[in-house]
């Protein structure tokens, strides 16, 4: 089941954060590099124009900037994160958002 970011303006450039506290194990952070991929379309056939502007890590949390998107549309982002244990930890998280219509 996909987690589900707040609806999004298409003229909006806004950060939407998942936290991985609940997966970390104490003493532990998110290594760098984690990974934020767009995932299918809810309407097959329908724009792809979503941007992901960027991807940090805060905390024990992955951050992803996002522009753009068509009205009414409903994306899906796939966020992969490793641990820095050894050996490393890697947990995937599938988000949807949906753009308001104007």
């Amino acid at each position: 089941m996909a987690l589900v970011w707040p609806n999004k303006d298409p003229e909006e450039i806004l950060d939407y954060p998942v936290q991985f506290d609940d997966w970390l194990i104490s003493g532990l952070d998110i290594a760098a590099g984690a990974t934020v991929v767009q995932e299918g379309l809810s309407t097959p056939g329908g724009l792809t124009d979503i941007v992901v502007d960027g991807v940090f890590v805060s905390g024990k949390s992955i951050v992803t900037w996002l522009s753009l998107g068509t009205d009414g549309e409903t994306y899906t982002f796939k966020i992969t994160a490793q641990d820095t244990g050894t050996p490393t930890r890697t947990v995937v998280r599938r988000v949807k958002i949906k753009i308001k219509v104007k």
